[in-house]
């Protein structure tokens, strides 16, 4: 089992030490009602992902343009995944509201894949190792 520190901020949960492609930390919100984990566009843009496909994504803000990537690498403290598919979408609006830079949203996708527990009261993600 992987322990992994939680903060919680304006009623969000992050995950604050998160590498993508050997680059970070970046802080990603935490979040169990997302299907597909997801990387920033203006990180993707600094680390120099690309995608050669538009999709379409649905958040509370309507219908919004995702672009599927594959990451060699996507840490998350000592946790790392190699392979995953990850949607590229812009979260500008997202930091604003939240007042703290947000470099992406680890989701479902990776919780369930790799039985990740939540303990809020002791602010720590825990994954199990495949």
């Amino acid at each position: 089992m992987v322990r992994i520190p939680l903060s919680l901020k304006k009623n969000s949960t992050f995950v604050e030490d998160v590498y993508v492609e050997g680059v970070g930390p970046f802080r990603f919100i935490l979040s169990t009602d997302t299907t597909t984990t997801s990387i920033d566009l203006g990180v993707a843009s600094r680390i120099g992902l690309k995608s050669e496909e538009e999709k379409k994504g649905f958040g509370l803000g309507g219908e919004v343009p995702v672009y599927p990537v594959r990451l060699k690498s996507l840490k998350i403290g000592d946790f790392e995944i190699k392979g995953l598919e990850v949607l590229v979408a812009d979260f500008s609006y997202v930091s604003a509201r939240l007042g703290v830079e947000v470099g992406g949203v680890l989701a479902c996708d990776v919780l369930k894949r790799y039985k990740a527990v939540i303990n809020y009261e002791k602010k720590e993600l825990m994954f199990k190792r495949e």
